[in-house]
């Protein structure tokens, strides 16, 4: 998934182009968690800086044998 032209850095922010890209990772079912944090940028002023922080779901594994048609699990 590439980040929409309107999102990326050197382009005015649009708070709608970020709902959107939002709304497109949301389904993706990849993160527990989505922060967006806005802050001004200390470098360029006038300008933000637009942090976001994704926390990925914690991965499990599950080991399964099956002996003669029955399932055992670790």
């Amino acid at each position: 998934m590439e980040l929409p032209k309107r999102l990326r850095q050197g382009y005015v922010f649009n708070i709608e182009a970020g709902k959107q890209a939002l709304t497109n990772i949301k389904p993706l079912r990849l993160f527990s968690n989505i922060e967006v944090n806005p802050r001004p940028d200390e470098k360029n002023e006038g300008a933000i800086v637009v942090e976001i922080i994704l926390k990925e779901f914690e991965h499990k594994i599950s080991r399964v044998q099956i002996i003669d048609g029955k399932t055992k699990h670790f």
